[in-house]
């Protein structure tokens, strides 16, 4: 069955202060991700205690002393997961933060680290955006699936722009949701268990690694070709050597085109020929389309037009955000 999941620009960063009452009165607030601070309010005494999250196992005990000398408290630092203590940080963020912190002592900075125009969001969509936020009647919960008039805009449009029947693009199959990182995280839990393995070009969007290492599927590197992309041909290059070497199979195949960040783009041929091995193989291709429109004069193909087994990725952040 396809499955197309269209994302939403907007990012959703939530802070979490976790409230907690105890039968005897005591209240905690534990704030994460770095650094924890807890404070008690006990028999009108206040405790406080200040602990690394990371700290290691003996230093998990830290005690402090109530405001007037008595009654020491131990408070223990909650677990960390193994799973976050691997995932490597996502590097362009990184750059990005120390810009910003540049940029915030009065240094000059251009941006080119990360993937976002210059336009900002179209006029249009900011009028409609403070219109829906004026009207009390459309504040809420959506459906789970995001709100059908948007999923209905979206069929029609990929159905106009791809020539693409009306099963194909069907609302049942469109997914709405809050950010392209939370698309996929939904598409990868959905495809993948633990130890499947998952092939990505070896030039490509690196945030596909983080995720998908975070959810314990394992990698392979397929090589790019000297047009720095990633064909049929290479995906079964991959797969012989896989099974002369009895290493396992391939699972799935997570592909941008146009590409992050080389900017190649698969030919219509050749994004047949990608979808016809996979379904051959059993691969579960992710196609992930978030550069469309920005092809300079070539045209783009969606792997929608080729089978109907494929999940495809896109988003209103990049060539949909300056129109």
């Amino acid at each position: 069955m396809t499955s197309l999941l269209s994302i939403s620009p907007l990012c959703l960063t939530i802070v979490i202060a976790l409230s907690l009452t105890c039968l005897d009165g005591t209240r905690a607030f534990a704030f994460a991700p770095t650094q924890q601070y807890t404070s008690f309010t006990r028999h009108n005494h206040k405790y406080t205690s200040f602990t690394q999250i990371n700290a290691s196992a003996e230093d998990e005990i830290s005690t402090s002393e109530s405001s007037n000398g008595n009654m020491p408290v131990k408070t223990r630092t909650p677990k960390v997961s193994n799973r976050s203590k691997s995932v490597s940080s996502f590097k362009v963020m990184d750059i990005l933060r120390r810009a910003n912190e540049l940029q915030q002592a009065g240094h000059s900075v251009i941006h080119c680290e990360v993937g976002q125009p210059e336009s900002g969001a179209p006029s249009t969509v900011a009028a409609a955006a403070v219109e829906s936020l004026s009207s009390r009647n459309v504040m809420g919960y959506t459906d789970a699936f995001g709100l059908l008039p948007l999923r209905e805009k979206i069929s029609q449009h990929y159905r106009k722009k791809y020539d693409l029947d009306d099963e194909s693009v069907h609302v049942k199959k469109i997914v709405v949701t809050t950010g392209s990182s939370g698309g996929f995280l939904l598409a990868f839990t959905a495809c993948f268990d633990v130890g499947d393995t998952v092939a990505v070009a070896s030039s490509g969007y690196p945030c596909y690694r983080n995720i998908l290492g975070a959810l314990d599927v394992n990698l392979t590197n397929v090589k790019i070709n000297d047009e720095f992309k990633l064909t049929a041909k290479e995906l079964k290059a991959e797969i012989m050597f896989r099974r002369e070497n009895n290493l396992k199979e391939i699972n799935g195949l997570i592909l941008s085109s146009p590409s992050n960040p080389t900017g190649a783009m698969l030919s219509p041929e050749e994004l047949k020929g990608l979808c016809e091995l996979c379904d051959e193989e059993g691969i579960q291709f992710l196609s992930d389309e978030i550069y469309h429109g920005i092809s300079y004069g070539k045209k783009e193909a969606s792997a929608l037009t080729y089978s109907s087994n494929v999940i495809v990725l896109n988003s209103f952040s990049k060539y949909y955000s300056s129109k």
